[in-house]
């Protein structure tokens, strides 16, 4: 993934930034209303955060196992631990 300037946006903010970088005209012609670089950065902004998107999709795809373990301190004290592995396990 490329860092771009729009990095920092909100999603909401990029959806919006992508809905005014053209204008269709009655004509049914397109025409690009902001600068060429802006354009070509909110576009790779938008894959970059598709891409993203993917991966973390990608993690809930694989099977997993998760593993848990709980120990009490002499005073009582509890700590939980959790551990989850994503991947193809031998059955």
């Amino acid at each position: 993934m490329t860092p771009t300037k729009f990095s920092t946006l909100t999603n909401q903010e990029v959806m919006d930034k992508l809905a005014q970088i053209v204008v269709k005209l009655k004509d049914n012609s397109t025409v690009l209303v902001v600068e060429p670089y802006d354009a070509s950065d909110i576009l790779l902004e938008a894959r970059n955060r598709i891409e993203a998107y993917d991966h973390v999709k990608d993690l809930f795809q694989r099977p997993a196992y998760a593993q848990m373990s709980l120990e009490i301190s002499s005073d009582f004290r509890l700590e939980l631990n959790l551990k989850v592995k994503n991947g193809v396990y031998a059955q």
